[in-house]
């Protein structure tokens, strides 16, 4: 949401949340407390232990507002654009395999790999030409094991993208695949 790591937003209906248990422990969170016991203050504060990430919650706030400023629908609109433009460049590269089973319904990113080139050393040369993306297995582990594959190289679109970016990520493709000659 454009805001900082770290912080988040837990959204519950109140009889639920009023009879979970917290699952972290630190002060501000309890009206008392024993050897023998604990009365948790009631919610939200009972989930809120120790200092709260105050810069981090005023940045979300302010993520927040910009969003509702531009629209969701409009950042929906741009990056699906930006989307469909990558795929298409990258549909006309050889040799690239691209994990996104129904195009039309992706989010703005692209998970994929370059046949016999390993995620990192995609990544890597992509790094070294101002390109970043993400490479690995992306805490999916089971399904990189069932696809059969180390990793993917993965691109994310925002609004503060554009083509002339993708254009760019294309030539760093090209790039990979003169050095490993593919």
């Amino acid at each position: 949401m454009f805001g900082p790591l770290g912080i988040g937003v837990l959204y519950g209906k109140k009889e639920l949340l009023e009879k979970l248990p917290p699952f972290l422990f630190g002060g501000g969170m309890i009206n008392s407390v024993s050897y023998e016991d604990a009365i948790f203050l009631d919610i939200p504060e009972k989930f809120e232990a120790g200092t709260q990430n105050i810069a981090g919650a005023i940045s979300l706030a302010e993520a927040i507002k910009y969003i509702k400023k531009i629209k969701i629908g409009n950042i929906e609109k741009y990056e699906k654009e930006l989307l469909q433009y990558a795929l298409k460049k990258l549909s006309e590269i050889k040799k690239i395999k691209i994990y996104n089973s129904e195009k039309e319904k992706s989010i703005s990113l692209i998970s994929f790999n370059i046949e016999d080139v390993h995620p990192h050393d995609v990544a890597q040369i992509l790094n070294d030409n101002k390109i970043c993306i993400r490479a690995g297995h992306h805490c999916c582990m089971p399904l990189m094991k069932k696809l059969g594959i180390p990793g993917t190289c993965r691109i994310s679109f925002s609004i503060y993208n554009s083509k002339e970016d993708v254009d760019k990520l294309i030539k760093g493709i090209k790039k990979v695949k003169e050095v490993f000659k593919k």
